[in-house]
């Protein structure tokens, strides 16, 4: 057994306690308590003294295999960014070597930043899985469907029969979580949108889809359907509450009221969404609607980082600036976005709180520091204050990952040595 003790621990759906302990048996939380624990049956300790303790970090939208990627195409729009980019890198050089090291580069960054699950949309799910269980970390992943040719599938039947053996294979899996991800309107027709749900429906999983990302995909499919992305997903079917929208930028208010009677879930991306102009997501009416919204970091390709505390601190301040508004989101919903309802979007509610007999997903950040002293307020700490430096020991699933900021299953040394071997040959094909 894990005994943390001393610090401040953030319950999130209830009362903070000042100083505890928390005390963890396997892959489960056994107990909380207030002041010292007293007995002595637990096999290690760790002294969270001026450190708060809370449930990991949980990212609802990324590419982590793109974290290869960071920097080379910057300042773009989205559909040239991708059309003259990003693909035509990805099919000279995706493979599952650079699918495994990239996705250990992004997960070892998450990991220090908090981050203890991640969901993901992108290609070789098989590498991305095996880094998670490598390193220890819990991977929502959603094997990505297109209706075109890729290095991972020739087309969309192909991909679709990738995704569900993906499924078949860690549906009973402890880390991972598997769902599928038909990657858009304009990338995928009809017949593949309505298998994926079908695949859905038969495991149980989410379906994680890009939504409405720009204006040019609103205009583009009221054009092509007569219909927005929201409402053609409507008409056919496709919505349900196991479906979690990535970005959600460009929606009117009826699509709003029908993702709050289909219950569906929304990953906000304000990052990668203001990097490429994409707009800013009407969250104040989607909260008014009391629509589930969490945070995703979206890829380190269009981010340009995997670091949700920045995200955190980011999505409070836009929307109080956009709406003229300081009392909206105060940091104690925004830390629920990144970790309670983030759960509620994953279809895994035994993540996201510190309670007794939720999974051990923890971190413990270092409050001593000069951004956080003095130190009043755990929730405005975590939101406006500290940096994801500050993170100094994470647990997943009952397990020490980090430890005093070193990450206890990687050489992250050849990571980043395999990762500058990659930039050299990707910068001189571009």
């Amino acid at each position: 057994m894990i005994l943390i003790q001393g610090g401040t621990i953030l319950k999130i759906t209830s009362r903070y306690i000042e100083k505890g302990y928390i005390l963890i048996e396997k892959d489960r939380i056994k107990e909380i308590g207030e002041g010292e624990y007293k007995k002595g049956d637990y096999k290690i300790k760790i002294d969270a003294s001026n450190s708060i303790i809370m449930p990991g970090l949980i990212n609802t939208h990324t590419h982590i295999s793109m974290t290869f990627l960071r920097g080379v195409a910057d300042d773009l729009p989205l559909e040239k960014w991708l059309k003259e980019y990003i693909w035509p890198i990805e099919s000279k050089f995706l493979s599952k070597e650079f699918v495994y090291y990239s996705s250990c580069l992004g997960i070892a960054e998450m990991l220090l930043g908090g981050i203890t699950s991640f969901c993901d949309m992108y290609f070789f799910c098989e590498e991305i899985a095996k880094a998670c269980e490598d390193i220890g970390i819990r991977g929502f992943i959603t094997p990505g469907i297109l209706d075109f040719e890729t290095p991972y599938f020739k087309n969309s039947e192909e991909a679709i029969q990738i995704a569900e053996n993906f499924i078949k294979n860690y549906k009973k899996h402890d880390l991972i979580h598997p769902g599928i991800a038909p990657h858009s309107v304009y990338t995928c027709c009809l017949n593949t949108l309505k298998k994926c749900k079908e695949i859905s429906e038969k495991y149980d999983v989410i379906i994680h889809m890009h939504l409405s990302e720009t204006k040019n995909e609103y205009e583009e499919a009221v054009k092509k359907f007569g219909l927005s992305p929201v409402k053609y997903l409507e008409k056919n079917g496709i919505l349900c509450e196991k479906f979690l929208g990535a970005h959600c930028v460009w929606f009117d208010d009826e699509d709003i009221e029908i993702f709050k009677q289909r219950n569906c879930s929304i990953s906000h991306n304000p990052e990668s969404n203001l990097k490429l102009g994409s707009g800013i997501a009407p969250i104040k009416k989607f909260l008014d609607k009391k629509i589930n919204v969490s945070i995703g970091t979206d890829g380190a390709a269009s981010n340009n980082n995997l670091d949700l505390f920045e995200a955190m601190r980011i999505t409070a301040l836009i929307h109080k600036g956009i709406n003229l508004n300081p009392e909206l989101l105060p940091a104690e919903e925004i830390l629920k976005m990144a970790t309670i309802y983030a759960s509620k979007c994953l279809n895994f509610e035994e993540i996201g709180e510190i309670e007794k007999g939720k999974k051990a997903d923890i971190i413990i950040i270092d409050i001593s520091d000069l951004p956080t002293t003095p130190f009043y307020n755990p929730y405005s700490a975590l939101v406006y204050s500290l940096n994801s430096n500050q993170v100094k020991h994470v647990i997943v699933n009952g397990k020490i990952v980090v430890e005093n900021r070193e990450i206890k299953n990687l050489d992250l040394e050849k990571i980043k040595r395999i990762a500058n071997e990659f930039k050299e040959k990707i910068r001189n094909a571009v």
